[in-house]
């Protein structure tokens, strides 16, 4: 494939020209709504106009970093990126500063995106810089030639060091134009943009509602990011995407209501495992809404399986506590490979046009972990398949050996939560299993030491199980098991 010409692309498909037809259909509907400012289409795509014209002043084909909190400027960076012809890596303004260094060095933009207020988080490096709000009012007309690629995702890595994932434009326009037809979004619906634009599952928030004329709810206050069905009730949210960890803020705030949540629609959840335990909270309380629980790493382009889920049917796809992620989408693959092997039971193999390209600037990796044929990738996942449904287990890298017994720690985790646990997260240092668990006060983990013997080998009891008021989360949203790992062996290991 031509760095600039893409092959096998519908350009009625792509993603930038979905989003041109909104604003040409809808040039007055909402595009984006928060509690300080409203947007329209027409207003939107003038935006993105004039920020497209200031990135092609400064370069072609650009190479571009978002350095941008949640928004309206965020989102028009995106969009003028690839107006532009460039393509773009969306900075987690949260993260460290550490980590910033990191991302610039190892993507070494050619132009940077700033406003007053995220400025002071790019060293002065010499690069191009552009600041939001001394953009000028001059428009660029028409959109340049496409780059292969759409964006590069900073997640993390094994070395500390974050590594970057390559997602071609046509790997995006393949999801996208099937988000929008599987969630039926369009003009009457509201989709909530939660995740940091640094954490991929914001791809589809973004891009699922300005490509189909929806407005998009960017949820930006700190309040509402940890408690946000009041956001949802206040802007009349009709689509919610996050991971599952929500539903436990939410029902640990008391919100988890019709009173607060009797406008949505839909719920969509991936990024971590979506348990029985969340559905009977859900339906409990919501008993008409729908839910779809979905599977993908980043380096399949957000997602690429579907389960959607209702009160009256979620019971059969659950299996021990888990909830089956679904079938494959369709023009995607999945198979389950155990030394070598095709079954029933292994990590998790997908091939199709969402595979990223391969890692930014590390062959060795992609070569490791990517085959160009497929093209296909080995995820690290592992899953079972049982009736025709697929369960994720847990990652490859956090089986361990204990006494000759191959253990999944995700095993352990599922009974903790049969058990009362609201969540939990078992950890393994210097040969000793230890348990955080999140939960009421009133949890017993003594007592829950001791029920865990009904559904686990007395090998993989922990030999410590410690209650926290909530466990440690991540940028993304994600139970933090380096962080506990790390609390482990600082304050626990000794039992």
């Amino acid at each position: 494939m031509s760095e600039h010409n893409l092959k096998n692309l519908n350009s009625k498909q792509d993603v930038l020209a979905c989003f041109l037809r909104c604003a040409e259909k809808w040039p007055n509907h909402d595009a984006i709504l928060t509690r300080q400012e409203t947007i329209s289409y027409q207003d939107f795509a003038q935006k993105v106009r004039r920020l497209a014209h200031e990135i092609v002043s400064l370069g072609k084909a650009p190479r571009v970093l978002i350095a941008l909190d949640q928004g309206v400027d965020a989102y028009a960076a995106i969009f003028a990126t690839l107006y532009a012809g460039g393509y773009y890596a969306p900075l987690n303004t949260t993260a460290p500063q550490s980590r910033h260094r990191l991302v610039l060095d190892s993507f070494q933009p050619d132009i940077v995106i700033v406003s007053k207020t995220t400025s002071a988080l790019i060293d002065d490096g010499g690069h191009k810089t552009i600041v939001v709000e001394d953009i000028n009012t001059t428009e660029l007309n028409e959109p340049q030639d496409a780059h292969e690629l759409a964006y590069v995702i900073f997640t993390s890595g094994s070395t500390g060091v974050p590594k970057g994932v390559e997602i071609r434009r046509m790997s995006l326009a393949h999801y996208i134009n099937w988000a929008v037809k599987y969630l039926k979004l369009g003009p009457e619906e509201r989709v909530s943009q939660h995740p940091n634009i640094g954490f991929d599952l914001s791809v589809l928030d973004i891009y699922g509602a300005l490509c189909s004329g929806a407005c998009l709810v960017p949820i930006i206050g700190a309040k509402d990011r940890m408690f946000p069905a009041e956001v949802i009730r206040d802007l009349n949210i009709t689509t919610w995407i996050s991971v599952p960890s929500m539903i436990d803020f939410m029902h640990r705030a008391g919100q988890l209501t019709t009173k607060h949540l009797s406008g949505l629609r839909q719920l969509f959840f991936c990024g971590e495992p979506l348990l029985k335990a969340h559905l009977e909270k859900l339906f409990g309380a919501l008993p008409k809404v729908s839910v779809i629980n979905a599977y993908g790493p980043t380096e399949a382009t957000v997602s690429c399986t579907a389960q959607s889920l209702s009160a009256t049917n979620y019971q059969e796809f659950c299996k021990e506590g888990s909830v089956s992620f679904g079938e494959v989408i369709p023009g995607m693959t999945i198979e389950l490979h155990q030394d070598g092997i095709s079954g029933n039971e292994g990590e998790i193999i997908l091939a199709g046009p969402q595979v990223a390209k391969g890692y930014w600037k590390d062959p060795e990796r992609t070569q490791d972990r990517f085959d160009e044929s497929g093209p296909s990738f080995s995820t690290g996942d592992w899953a079972r398949k049982e009736n025709g449904k697929y369960y994720f287990v847990q990652r490859t890298d956090r089986q361990v050996k204990i006494q000759g017994n191959r253990l999944e720690l995700g095993e352990i985790d599922v009974a903790l939560r049969q058990c009362g646990a609201t969540a939990s997260a078992t950890v393994y240092v210097e040969q000793k299993l230890i348990s955080y668990v999140e939960g009421d006060a009133s949890l017993d983990v003594d007592k829950l030491r001791l029920n865990l013997r009904e559904f686990l080998s007395s090998y993989a009891i922990p030999c410590k199980i410690i209650w926290l008021d909530m466990l440690p989360r991540n940028s993304s949203d994600k139970i933090d098991h380096g962080a506990l790992s790390k609390r482990a062996k600082e304050k626990d290991v000794e039992v």
